[in-house]
């Protein structure tokens, strides 16, 4: 019962989606903070002061931007 489903739902999800939920305990390069991230969820930074808490918008903000690139 499991593989017709399985044959329908694979590689069906959104085109623009990254699946990034296998990661947990996340050590991000360079970062000072010696606690792990659970899971990227959201968008992560930090500056000399500590890491961002990135579920506040007032106390971090950031722009995603997309543009084509053109085949070389």
């Amino acid at each position: 019962m499991v593989a017709p489903v399985m044959a329908g739902l694979f590689g069906g999800w959104e085109g623009n989606w990254v699946a990034w939920n296998t990661a947990h305990d996340v050590r991000l390069p360079g970062s000072k903070e010696d606690t792990p991230l659970g899971f990227l969820m959201y968008p992560n930074g930090e500056n000399d002061l500590g890491r961002f808490d990135e579920l506040s918008p007032d106390s971090f903000r950031y722009a995603i931007q997309a543009r084509e690139l053109s085949a070389a």
